[in-house]
Order: C-alpha cells, then sequence, then structure tokens
C-alpha cells in the first residue's frame, strides 16, 4: 500500500515492519485504554473511546494467530491428535 502511491517515497521493508509494529502498539494502548474506562468508577461524563478501523482489524488478526506446525516437536503427535486440519496454517496434505 504505502509505495503503491506515485509521489510518496519508497520505504523498505525495515521501516514498514516498524510502521506495522508501531500500528498494532498504539491498537493495544488504545484498547487496554478503553477496557480502563470501562471499569473506572466515579462521576462524570463517559470519556470518548471511539476507535480506529485500521486498529480494529489489527486487534482482531491478533486473536486469529495460529501458530505453525512443527512435526519435529515433542508434543507433534498430540497436536496432530487434537489439531483441526482446516485452520492449517502450514501445509495440510502433509503427514507428520
Amino acid at each position: 500500500m504505502f509505495n503503491s502511491f506515485p509521489g510518496v517515497a519508497r520505504r523498505n521493508s525495515k521501516q514498514l515492519i516498524t510502521y506495522y509494529k508501531n500500528l498494532k502498539r498504539k491498537g493495544n494502548k488504545s484498547q487496554a485504554d478503553r477496557r480502563y474506562q470501562i471499569f473506572k468508577t466515579g462521576g462524570g461524563p463517559k470519556a470518548d473511546t471511539s476507535s480506529n478501523p485500521v486498529e480494529d482489524r489489527l486487534l482482531a488478526m491478533g486473536a486469529l494467530k495460529i501458530p505453525l506446525v512443527n512435526s519435529y516437536d515433542s508434543d507433534a503427535a498430540y497436536h496432530k491428535m487434537t489439531s483441526d486440519t482446516t485452520h492449517c496454517a502450514t501445509n495440510c496434505d502433509e503427514d507428520y
């Protein structure tokens, strides 16, 4: 998205990774602030807890992370028995 706009200085992968990490950090901070405001007691008007749609998407992606399968791990047999192959993060055709 960054490098697709004309007239914008091209960014390298390190800059994009830093930008992504900063977006995640800001999203987590605003989510924590919203949770704090919910449990805050006392009088006064309700604090503004509006959110950014990009931050909401990043937070949703964090909840959907699927760990990679490692067939050489000591608990690979357990994961093979309990895993659902529809949510496979690697090649689902291979046998462990």
